[in-house]
């Protein structure tokens, strides 16, 4: 074990990219766009994260609808 804890959900995410941890990358949501979008033209995980970009947009996107649906 590494014994290093990342300080912010950036970083966070930032490390699960280079580990490849797609799964955990995903769940760090919004805080992984900015790495993923760096990333999204490195030809080695280019499909993983434009992938993750998409999903992690349309579960913001469904978040939205269900906000507008219960306050309409």
């Amino acid at each position: 074990k590494l014994g290093w804890e990342p300080e912010r959900d950036e970083e966070k995410a930032a490390f699960l990219v280079a580990t490849r941890q797609w799964e955990k990358v995903l769940a760090c949501g919004d805080a992984a766009v900015p790495v993923l979008e760096e990333r999204a033209e490195d030809p080695e995980v280019r499909e993983e994260t434009q992938w993750l970009l998409n999903e992690i947009k349309s579960a913001k996107e469904l978040e939205e609808l269900f906000r507008g649906l219960k306050e309409g």
